[in-house]
Parts: C-alpha cells; sequence; structure tokens
C-alpha cells in the first residue's frame, strides 16, 4: 500500500447542477444524490431545504422494487412536502473497466399529482374531441334520417289520403 487518496469536492457546484436538473421541468421535482449507504450528498435546493445534508431518509426511496428491479414508482410522500404520494425514479451508477463504481444513486422525485398532469390534460383533450365527434355524428344522423324518411312519409300520407279519398292527389306543376 502507497498511501491514501484523499478527495475535496465543492457540493455546492453538485447542488447546483441538480437544482437546475430539479427546475428544468414543470412541477415540484427534486433531485438528490445519495452515496452507497444511502445517504444524501448532494441535492436539489428544495430537497436540502428539507432535509440535512447526509440525511438518512432518502435511502428507502433508493430500495429497489419487490422484484428487485430499480424502476420508477410510487412512494409514500417525503416528509415536509407538500402533497401525496411521490413518483420516484431511480438510477445507479454502474461501474466501468472492471471498476465497480462507488454504488451511487441519482434520485429524482416528483409528485405523482404533478407527474400525472399531463396525462390528465391529455384525456380531458380526448374526452373533449370525443365528444365532439359524436356530437357530429348524432347531427349527419339525424340530417341524414329525416332526408330519408321525409319521402317514405309522404308515400305514407298519400296513401292514406287515397284510402280515405279513394282520389289520388293532383301532381305538383
Amino acid at each position: 500500500e502507497l498511501g491514501e487518496l484523499q478527495l475535496r469536492m465543492d457540493w455546492s457546484q453538485v447542488d447546483r447542477r441538480l437544482d437546475e436538473a430539479a427546475n428544468a421541468g414543470p412541477g415540484g421535482r427534486l433531485v438528490a444524490l445519495l452515496d452507497n449507504c444511502g445517504r444524501m450528498v448532494a441535492g436539489s435546493r428544495r430537497l436540502l431545504d428539507l432535509l440535512p445534508r447526509l440525511s438518512e431518509d432518502l435511502a428507502a426511496y433508493a430500495a429497489p422494487a419487490a422484484d428487485g428491479r430499480a424502476a420508477t414508482q410510487a412512494r409514500p410522500p417525503l416528509p415536509g412536502t407538500l402533497g401525496g404520494p411521490m413518483l420516484v425514479g431511480v438510477g445507479r451508477a454502474h461501474g466501468y473497466a472492471g471498476f465497480d463504481g462507488f454504488g451511487w444513486q441519482l434520485l429524482v422525485l416528483v409528485p405523482l399529482q404533478d407527474a400525472l398532469a399531463p396525462v390528465r390534460s391529455t384525456a380531458l383533450v380526448f374526452a373533449l374531441l370525443l365528444g365532439g365527434v359524436a356530437l357530429l355524428t348524432v347531427a349527419v344522423a339525424y340530417g341524414l334520417s329525416r332526408a330519408i324518411a321525409r319521402p317514405i312519409l309522404a308515400l305514407t300520407e298519400a296513401r292514406r289520403n287515397y284510402r280515405r279519398a279513394r282520389a289520388l292527389p293532383r301532381p305538383a306543376a
């Protein structure tokens, strides 16, 4: 063993990058970098306002799903945040060229309400379009049925008149 390598990090730069990522889209997105023990070593500004650096409160959010996969999944609300469940995406750092990596993870937490907002607005637009098409279909069907039924009703009325008067009506000139 030759010695020990020490690394000094300016975590404020990492925090700024994570804050930029959190603010890149709409909603109350929170971003955190966790070490291999599940401690938050860096985070977006809103997250650092909620939890202290090196907090282990996010370790449960980074735990793999029941089937062992690191899938995006809904989790209970983060203490101190507004709203309900959070949608959590976990990115794990993998090794490279024989180096196993540090086991760090990147967490992106989005309130489920914010994550589903685009789906809800798309569903609303779809429902409005579907309603419009249904109304247009009914209007066209009504017009066509009247156009088809009008001569049949006139023929039925002429037959009734003939039965009563035993005379054919004069043709219109």
